[in-house]
């Protein structure tokens, strides 16, 4: 469990838009989906259990696509980290 002060800067998810929302879901279910159907729905459980407006986007880097970027998602239970 990740401890509240310890949260990346960024945007909380409870500040999104509904779209913007959508877009993160869909996002962390890109990364839950490679994991096995069973893991993948326990932590899913997990993630909504905590509560998605825990969590909170930071991104850094160019917005155009193949440029150099990265970005966390973090929340109670789980932390992605992309860099490309």
């Amino acid at each position: 469990v990740v401890a509240p002060d310890t949260l990346p800067t960024g945007v909380s998810a409870a500040a999104l838009t509904q779209k913007q929302t959508d877009l993160l879901v869909a996002l962390i279910g890109h990364y839950v989906g490679r994991l096995p159907a069973d893991l993948a729905r326990a932590e899913t459980e997990r993630l909504l259990k905590a509560g998605l407006e825990k969590t909170s986007f930071a991104y850094s880097g160019e917005a155009e696509a193949g440029k150099r970027h990265t970005y966390n998602i973090q929340g109670p239970t789980f932390l992605i980290h992309y860099m490309n």
